[in-house]
């Protein structure tokens, strides 16, 4: 990977000739691209010329210069002047897309006719460094240890985008179509404090230097009731309800542990 280079053309005698001189002058995670600035021209080991003309550059396969004069001195150079040991005709700057996993190969060409219209031209791929991108989604979450107020929810992570993973989240609720709860997860992840005998949709992300992923696909399990009814010759699952000060609400299942009341898992 490369943060700079430069491009030669063909030699005319062994220090002449054209070249395409960069540099990465930025990288914009959010937009996937790299900024370089390039510079075109010739190199000189004499002091005079006649100045330069029939010119042309590319970059990423974007001509960025482009002279088509066939005249002498076009340019202006006074022959006599030290342009040694390069002389610049263009320069600009230009911004590069990077691929989808954020890495990049871009190619560059000269071609110049330079003083004594001799013609120096040649081509060549550079590698910029890689775009970290946003983390993968992790898979849909899978459950254990399914009790009547917590569960064990487990997901894995996949690419990361280039940049470590540095935390993962898990939403959760009652339905679907919305999280009403949502914490920071280490899977396998224990979730407590649900109800009993309900169904609780999950989904996970991860996050790295960049942002947070997409939310992974949802997956749903239910809770254990705190008993089971014979409905027509069928057991189902029943929530038992207390009443409160007049309101009803749903009993929480405690149990005595070594002489100690403890909320049932």
């Amino acid at each position: 990977m490369s943060t700079s280079g430069s491009l030669h053309g063909n030699n005319v005698d062994g220090t002449e000739g054209s070249y395409l001189d960069w540099e990465l002058t930025s990288q914009t995670p959010g937009g996937n691209y790299s900024t370089i600035q390039w510079y075109a021209g010739w190199r000189f080991s004499t002091t005079g010329c006649r100045g330069l003309r029939l010119g042309n550059a590319t970059v990423n396969g974007i001509t960025v210069y482009n002279d088509s004069d066939g005249g002498d001195g076009v340019h202006g150079f006074v022959s006599g002047h030290n342009h040694r040991p390069k002389l610049q005709t263009a320069t600009g700057s230009i911004n590069i897309p990077h691929n989808a996993d954020g890495t990049k190969q871009f190619g560059v060409t000269v071609r110049m006719t330079g003083f004594s219209g001799l013609l120096s031209q040649g081509s060549t791929i550079f590698t910029l460094p890689t775009i970290s991108r946003l983390p993968e989604a992790p898979t849909k979450p899978t459950f254990s240890n399914i009790h009547l107020v917590s569960v064990v929810a487990d997901f894995t992570p996949n690419g990361d985008g280039g940049s470590p993973i540095t935390a993962y989240q898990l939403g959760y609720g009652l339905t679907s179509s919305a999280d009403t709860t949502t914490i920071s997860a280490t899977p396998p992840q224990m979730v407590s404090g649900l109800l009993p005998g309900k169904r609780y949709y999950f989904r996970a992300r991860a996050q790295n230097a960049i942002g947070w992923s997409p939310w992974s696909a949802i997956s749903s399990v239910m809770t254990l009731a705190g008993a089971r009814v014979n409905v027509g010759g069928v057991w189902k699952q029943a929530v038992p309800w207390v009443r409160t000060g007049g309101v009803w609400k749903v009993a929480r299942p405690w149990i005595r542990v070594a002489g100690e009341w403890k909320e049932s898992a």
